[in-house]
């Protein structure tokens, strides 16, 4: 391939593991298809905001080459305030891109060949109501709009959509997915709801999650955990949870998902293995924060005097995939628990929280049943998945893990040459 240069823009935050994984996914995938290229980032996050701290702190290690800029319109910026100015001078540029002046990451924009919006779940609007903006919408489709109006080529690379009940949500989405950009949604349910946002005139195509494209690296601050907690020559299984508050899930699915976890743990204490609660997510923001629920849990496990292990390390997504490959299952709310957990090898249970990523691609895997959603009956069907996730041998979960990188190969030569 003929080198580019690209920039991937509205990468979000390392402490975030499950977007960290998708942007070093998708870069290690560049740096095979696309050797010696030049590759400028983008966070979504405004430089001067407190979220700032740490944002790229994993991925800068792994990546010592890549370039970074501020976004010329944050998602996040350090106050909401600062959209008066800066929505109203967006549209401007969008309309006249010559006559306003132009920022870093603009500046960027203008000078690469390829912009690749990176995947994740920002691509959703929920509301239903006309009359609220849907302005983070429009923050993150700015690049690619952007990119767009001057005639380079976009890729939308990875992305959960929808959904979109706003009208307005709608034709931004329509606005950005114009003819000459490239969808790939990791899950075909949203490669539907593409179609049907733009009349199927967009090539649209369903690649496995960019995760699936890391390889695990080695940790110490694992190796000692399970040599200290667990033992060198004992099975353990891994449970991710995640707070479901801020999902419209009601407060008897908050029970729902505790109670289930603490059967959970029960029951693969029983099955001989000891069970660690892992804090996949770290924040950036509070409510983002996994360690409040794992806490939650160990302290009800206490109570019940049931036996829990606790890791809240901060370790990069290619050393959580080392920690998950060293488990016999995991169950995680956390979508990339799952997916890093299948890509190392181990079995996986999802617990969908949110959108179509979790039981979209599980479907698409052929492992629907492994997907658990919070309803009534959640711990009877909760435990005979774990059952049912214990069968699998770890040769099938290896050879479908080593598919879904070949298809990301496959998808990336198609998309990014």
């Amino acid at each position: 391939m003929a080198k580019h240069s690209f920039i991937l823009v509205n990468s979000w935050h390392d402490s975030n593991k499950g977007d960290a994984a998708i942007l070093q996914g998708t870069l290690w995938l560049l740096s095979h298809i696309a050797s010696g290229s030049e590759i400028t980032v983008i966070p979504c996050i405004d430089q001067r905001s407190p979220l700032i701290d740490g944002v790229l702190r994993h991925t800068l290690v792994a990546f010592r080459s890549l370039k970074v800029h501020p976004p010329a319109l944050p998602a996040f910026p350090r106050r909401r305030e600062d959209w008066i100015l800066k929505v109203p001078r967006a549209i401007l540029k969008l309309l006249f891109p010559k006559l306003i002046p132009s920022f870093s990451a603009e500046k960027e924009i203008e000078r690469r060949d390829i912009v690749i919006v990176v995947g994740g779940l920002y691509l959703a609007f929920p509301h239903k109501s006309l009359m609220r903006p849907p302005i983070r919408l429009f923050a993150y489709l700015y690049p690619a709009i952007y990119a767009s109006r001057l005639g380079k080529k976009v890729i939308f690379f990875g992305h959960s959509l929808g959904p979109f009940k706003n009208l307005w949500s709608r034709l931004l989405m329509r606005w950005a997915f114009n003819k000459a950009s490239i969808v790939v949604t990791r899950e075909s349910l949203s490669a539907e709801l593409a179609g049907a946002l733009t009349g199927n005139q967009v090539k649209i195509r369903v690649a496995p999650d960019p995760a699936f494209y890391l390889q695990k690296s080695p940790s110490g601050a694992v190796d000692t955990f399970i040599c200290k907690e667990i033992g060198s020559n004992s099975s353990f299984a891994v449970l991710a949870p995640r707070s479901l508050g801020g999902y419209g899930h009601t407060l008897d699915n908050e029970d729902r998902l505790l109670q289930g976890f603490l059967a959970a743990i029960k029951y693969l204490n029983a099955k001989g293995l000891q069970t660690v609660l892992i804090a996949h997510t770290l924040g950036p923001t509070r409510a983002e924060d996994d360690r409040v629920i794992v806490q939650t849990i160990a302290r009800r496990a206490e109570q019940e005097r049931v036996k829990v292990s606790v890791f809240e390390e901060d370790l990069s997504p290619s050393e959580l995939m080392y920690m998950y490959s060293r488990a016999s299952v995991v169950i995680s709310v956390r979508f990339h628990g799952a997916v890093l957990a299948l890509a190392s090898g181990t079995p996986a249970v999802v617990v969908p929280y949110y959108g179509t990523k979790a039981q979209g691609a599980f479907a698409d895997l052929n492992l629907a049943h492994l997907a658990v959603s919070v309803a009534r009956g959640f711990e009877r069907r909760l435990l005979q998945a774990i059952d049912d996730a214990l069968t699998i041998p770890r040769s099938v979960v290896e050879s479908l893990g080593e598919a879904q990188r070949k298809k990301l190969q496959e998808i990336g030569w198609e998309a990014f040459c």
